[in-house]
This record gives C-alpha cells, structure tokens and sequence, in this order.
C-alpha cells in the first residue's frame, strides 16, 4: 500500500507544479476563491458531459481528455486543502493493491453500473456536493463545508478512476501527457 500512497503523492507533485508554473493567476487566489473556482470546473465538466448525450458526434477521445481533465482538477482540489488523496483513498480493505490500475479497477467494479448515464449522474451529483460546500461558506452556515467539498472531490476522484479504467485508460500517462499541452 506504501507504494501506491507513493504513486498517488507524485500525481499530487506533478500537478501542484503544473499549476504554479502555468495557472499562476488561480494559485495566487484566496483559498476561498480557489475552491469556488473548482466548483466551476465541476460545474463545466457535468455540462460537457451532458453534451455527449446531446451531441451524436462527441468522440472517445473527447470523452477521454475530458476524464483526464476532470481527474486533474480533482487533483488541484485535494491539493488547495493540502491533503493527500492516498489518507482518504486507501484502507485495509484495499491494502493488497499496489497501483494506479489495480485502484481504477476496483473503484470501477464499485461504481459502474450499466446505466449508460452513469459517469454524467455521479459527476453532476457530486458537484452538487462542492457547490453546496462552496455556497454554505459564503453564506457562513453551520456546515462542514472543508470536510463536504473533500468528501466531493474524493469521490469524483474515485469516480475518474473507475471510467478511465472502463476507457482502458493509463490514467498516470494521460495525466502526465495532459500536464505538458495544457
């Protein structure tokens, strides 16, 4: 379990320096703000994913780069609370797992289902989930919004994994890949 906490700790690595070197504009942000901004994201991913139920002519590569797209952000999220995915992803029940792909296809046999909508359902229902956190913080309600908005973004992350695992997706090479266009 040690190396894939390991693994999933270089992914987070990798993208806080993608994002100080080429999002400076959203680093600088307030903490608040950073987190609002993210929420949008999630926003803007459910909507393009919804677009591919619309759209007839919306492709397999589209849909990938938009998954690694989605598993970037969720990444940047974790990384704005300065916590490490591998504490909220991993527990005895998966100890014998020791990579990326072996964590994809267990998240994968969790959470697809059959429902053809079943990647736009858990993304829109999850961001939900953020942007409640987010507007409860600007109302300032009695609400958890730090331990919501996380419990969100962990299971969009556990929910990437599962469809770049159903795509036969190399999720640690695509993110790789997507960090040097983006």
């Amino acid at each position: 379990m040690k190396l894939l906490a390991d693994k999933l700790y270089q992914l987070q690595l990798n993208q806080l320096h993608h994002d100080e070197r080429f999002h400076k504009e959203v680093v600088r942000l307030p903490v608040h703000q950073r987190i609002n901004h993210m929420a949008l994201h999630f926003a803007k991913y459910s909507g393009q994913l919804a677009s591919e139920f619309i759209t007839p002519s919306f492709s397999k590569e589209q849909r990938s780069k938009l998954i690694i797209d989605c598993f970037a952000i969720a990444i940047s999220s974790v990384n704005i609370l300065n916590v490490r995915i591998s504490d909220r992803l991993l527990s005895d029940s998966i100890a014998d797992i020791n990579g990326i792909p072996e964590l994809a296809a267990f998240y994968a046999e969790e959470l697809v289902t059959t429902d053809k909508y079943w990647l736009l359902l858990q993304t829109a229902s999850l961001s939900g989930k953020i942007a409640k956190a987010c507007e409860s913080l600007d109302h300032l309600e009695a609400y958890d919004y730090r331990e919501n908005f996380l419990d969100g973004v962990i299971g969009l992350i556990k929910v990437y994994l599962a469809a770049a695992h159903t795509l036969d997706i190399d999720i640690e090479t695509a993110l790789a890949e997507r960090l040097l266009t983006v």
